[in-house]
């Protein structure tokens, strides 16, 4: 268990937010965006990310009993891994982007929470099933337009 003044725990977490949101700021500005609008949709993103991050490990711990930690610590380090992993997937415009998401995700995932590879496999797993559902809904959703 790692402790209170664990930089793993709150100081990593907070960098890799505002790394996250910067990178995201500067190309969301250098391809034109609005800086109100951005903002706007960069508060968005990270707050409904987190949240589906956080279902992510609710899910993951119902299916094979892992612990995430403390609540507050454990809300930052998902925002944190997934604000770093969608401003570096955004950051490349080939097609194994995505891949480059998953990956960075599953190994901060370990990194940060010191779980066990299988651990952080079926998390990485229950999030792109949930990625993927949502994809499919939307996609409907804009269908029926």
């Amino acid at each position: 268990m790692q402790s209170k003044s664990d930089p793993k725990e709150t100081l990593i977490p907070i960098a890799l937010i505002v790394l996250g949101l910067v990178i995201l700021l500067v190309l969301g500005l250098s391809a034109g965006a609005n800086t109100g609008q951005l903002l706007t949709a960069l508060a968005l993103t990270a707050i409904v990310g987190t949240v589906l991050m956080v279902v992510t490990a609710f899910l993951t711990a119902k299916l094979i009993k892992v612990s995430f930690g403390d609540r507050r610590a454990a809300i930052l380090k998902f925002a944190g891994i997934y604000l770093i992993s969608l401003a570096i997937g955004l950051s490349f415009t080939f097609v194994g982007a995505p891949l480059i998401v998953i990956v960075l995700s599953f190994v901060l995932i370990l990194w940060l929470f010191d779980v066990t590879v299988y651990q952080a496999a079926i998390f990485t797993l229950v999030r792109w099933v949930i990625s993927v559902l949502i994809a499919l809904a939307l996609m409907l959703v804009q269908r029926q337009r």
